[in-house]
Protein backbone atom coordinates (compact mmCIF):
# COMPACT_ATOMS: atom_id res chain seq x y z
CA UNK A 1 0.00 0.00 0.00
CA UNK A 2 1.27 3.79 -0.82
CA UNK A 3 -0.69 6.35 1.25
CA UNK A 4 0.14 10.26 0.20
CA UNK A 5 -0.14 12.87 2.94
CA UNK A 6 -3.14 15.69 1.12
CA UNK A 7 -2.94 18.95 3.01
CA UNK A 8 -3.96 22.09 0.38
CA UNK A 9 -2.59 24.59 2.42
CA UNK A 10 1.27 22.63 2.66
CA UNK A 11 1.39 20.59 -0.62
CA UNK A 12 -0.80 21.34 -3.36
CA UNK A 13 -0.02 24.51 -4.53
CA UNK A 14 3.06 23.86 -5.92
CA UNK A 15 4.46 22.81 -9.35
CA UNK A 16 7.50 22.16 -8.59
CA UNK A 17 9.37 20.20 -5.38
CA UNK A 18 11.61 23.25 -4.03
CA UNK A 19 9.85 26.36 -5.60
CA UNK A 20 12.70 29.56 -5.66
CA UNK A 21 9.92 32.10 -4.40
CA UNK A 22 9.19 30.12 -0.93
CA UNK A 23 9.32 31.95 2.18
CA UNK A 24 11.78 30.06 4.15
CA UNK A 25 9.56 29.84 7.40
CA UNK A 26 7.00 28.36 5.59
CA UNK A 27 9.35 25.66 4.04
CA UNK A 28 9.83 24.35 7.54
CA UNK A 29 6.24 24.04 8.98
CA UNK A 30 5.49 22.20 5.81
CA UNK A 31 7.64 19.54 6.11
CA UNK A 32 7.25 19.73 9.76
CA UNK A 33 3.40 19.26 9.26
CA UNK A 34 4.26 16.17 6.86
CA UNK A 35 6.61 14.56 9.72
CA UNK A 36 4.09 14.62 12.39
CA UNK A 37 1.17 14.10 10.01
CA UNK A 38 2.79 10.44 8.67
CA UNK A 39 3.24 9.89 12.50
CA UNK A 40 0.00 10.31 13.12
CA UNK A 41 -1.90 8.40 10.32
CA UNK A 42 0.38 5.30 11.00
CA UNK A 43 -0.73 5.10 14.34
CA UNK A 44 -4.53 5.50 12.97
CA UNK A 45 -3.98 2.53 10.52
CA UNK A 46 -2.65 0.71 13.72
CA UNK A 47 0.35 0.44 11.80
CA UNK A 48 3.45 -0.60 13.76
CA UNK A 49 6.38 0.27 11.60
CA UNK A 50 9.40 -1.92 12.85
CA UNK A 51 11.94 0.46 10.61
CA UNK A 52 11.30 4.24 9.93
CA UNK A 53 13.79 5.14 6.90
CA UNK A 54 13.90 9.06 6.97
CA UNK A 55 15.85 11.33 4.23
CA UNK A 56 17.89 14.34 4.52
CA UNK A 57 16.59 17.58 6.72
CA UNK A 58 12.60 17.56 5.16
CA UNK A 59 12.00 14.26 7.29
CA UNK A 60 14.69 14.95 10.29
CA UNK A 61 11.84 15.70 12.76
CA UNK A 62 10.21 11.84 12.64
CA UNK A 63 12.89 10.24 14.76
CA UNK A 64 12.81 13.48 17.05
CA UNK A 65 8.95 13.10 17.59
CA UNK A 66 9.86 9.15 18.36
CA UNK A 67 12.18 10.33 20.77
CA UNK A 68 11.14 13.14 22.44
CA UNK A 69 7.57 13.40 22.24
CA UNK A 70 6.11 10.16 22.10
CA UNK A 71 8.86 8.51 23.85
CA UNK A 72 6.29 7.39 26.59
CA UNK A 73 3.93 6.10 23.63
CA UNK A 74 3.87 2.35 23.60
CA UNK A 75 2.56 2.23 19.61
CA UNK A 76 6.05 3.35 18.76
CA UNK A 77 8.55 1.73 21.69
CA UNK A 78 9.28 -0.64 19.25
CA UNK A 79 9.78 1.57 16.15
CA UNK A 80 13.95 1.83 15.10
CA UNK A 81 14.88 4.78 12.71
CA UNK A 82 16.93 4.72 10.17
CA UNK A 83 18.27 8.64 9.07
CA UNK A 84 19.93 9.61 5.59
CA UNK A 85 21.39 12.47 4.63
CA UNK A 86 21.83 13.44 1.01
CA UNK A 87 22.48 17.16 1.27
CA UNK A 88 24.77 18.16 3.94
CA UNK A 89 25.31 21.25 2.70
CA UNK A 90 21.48 22.35 3.73
CA UNK A 91 20.68 20.97 7.16
CA UNK A 92 16.81 22.58 7.84
CA UNK A 93 18.68 25.17 9.73
CA UNK A 94 15.85 27.99 10.87
CA UNK A 95 15.27 29.70 14.50
CA UNK A 96 14.19 28.05 17.47
CA UNK A 97 10.25 29.14 17.44
CA UNK A 98 10.02 26.42 14.77
CA UNK A 99 10.16 23.94 17.63
CA UNK A 100 6.76 26.25 18.92
CA UNK A 101 5.23 25.07 15.62
CA UNK A 102 6.33 21.73 16.01
CA UNK A 103 5.03 21.36 19.75
CA UNK A 104 8.60 20.57 20.39
CA UNK A 105 9.73 21.04 24.41
CA UNK A 106 12.89 23.46 23.93
CA UNK A 107 13.83 22.58 27.13
CA UNK A 108 14.47 18.85 26.03
CA UNK A 109 15.58 19.34 22.71
CA UNK A 110 17.32 22.80 22.23
CA UNK A 111 20.85 21.88 23.66
CA UNK A 112 24.16 20.91 22.81
CA UNK A 113 23.19 17.57 22.31
CA UNK A 114 19.79 18.54 20.39
CA UNK A 115 18.98 20.53 18.08
CA UNK A 116 20.44 23.53 18.87
CA UNK A 117 23.82 24.60 16.58
CA UNK A 118 25.25 28.16 16.95
CA UNK A 119 21.50 29.45 18.38
CA UNK A 120 19.71 28.22 15.68
CA UNK A 121 17.45 24.52 15.05
CA UNK A 122 19.54 22.33 13.32
CA UNK A 123 17.40 19.43 11.81
CA UNK A 124 20.52 17.31 11.07
CA UNK A 125 21.85 18.03 13.94
CA UNK A 126 18.72 17.03 16.17
CA UNK A 127 18.49 13.93 14.18
CA UNK A 128 22.03 13.01 14.99
CA UNK A 129 21.02 13.27 18.54
CA UNK A 130 17.59 11.40 18.12
CA UNK A 131 19.00 8.40 16.77
CA UNK A 132 22.18 8.36 19.52
CA UNK A 133 20.86 5.90 21.43
CA UNK A 134 20.60 3.24 18.74
CA UNK A 135 23.27 1.65 16.94
CA UNK A 136 24.71 3.38 14.31
CA UNK A 137 25.82 2.68 10.48
CA UNK A 138 29.65 2.66 9.58
CA UNK A 139 30.32 5.66 7.53
CA UNK A 140 33.01 5.85 4.96
CA UNK A 141 36.12 7.39 6.84
CA UNK A 142 36.94 9.12 3.97
CA UNK A 143 34.18 10.60 3.06
CA UNK A 144 33.38 11.51 6.98
CA UNK A 145 37.30 12.79 7.06
CA UNK A 146 35.85 15.80 4.03
CA UNK A 147 33.18 16.42 5.52
CA UNK A 148 34.75 17.29 8.83
CA UNK A 149 37.52 19.70 7.38
CA UNK A 150 36.65 22.91 7.65
CA UNK A 151 34.30 24.56 5.34
CA UNK A 152 33.31 21.35 3.53
CA UNK A 153 30.38 20.39 6.47
CA UNK A 154 28.42 23.63 6.76
CA UNK A 155 30.10 23.52 10.24
CA UNK A 156 28.95 19.87 11.06
CA UNK A 157 32.90 19.83 11.79
CA UNK A 158 31.93 21.63 14.74
CA UNK A 159 29.43 19.58 16.16
CA UNK A 160 29.07 15.28 17.20
CA UNK A 161 28.09 13.97 14.20
CA UNK A 162 29.18 10.59 15.38
CA UNK A 163 27.03 10.31 18.85
CA UNK A 164 28.36 8.75 21.49
CA UNK A 165 26.55 6.62 24.41
CA UNK A 166 27.12 10.16 26.17
CA UNK A 167 25.08 12.10 23.98
CA UNK A 168 21.82 10.59 24.24
CA UNK A 169 18.68 12.88 24.07
CA UNK A 170 17.70 13.68 27.29
CA UNK A 171 20.74 11.77 29.09
CA UNK A 172 22.65 15.29 29.95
Amino acid sequence: NVFFVQNDWYFSCFQEVYPRWLDPRYEHERYIAFSLATLEYAKQLNFRADIIHSNDWHTAMIPLYIKANYKFDEFWSKTKNVFEIHNLAYQGVWFEDILDFANMRKDIVFNEWGCEHYGRVNRITMTKSALGTEKQRKINKKLLSRCMESGRGSCIEKTNVIPNKRNRLGSQ
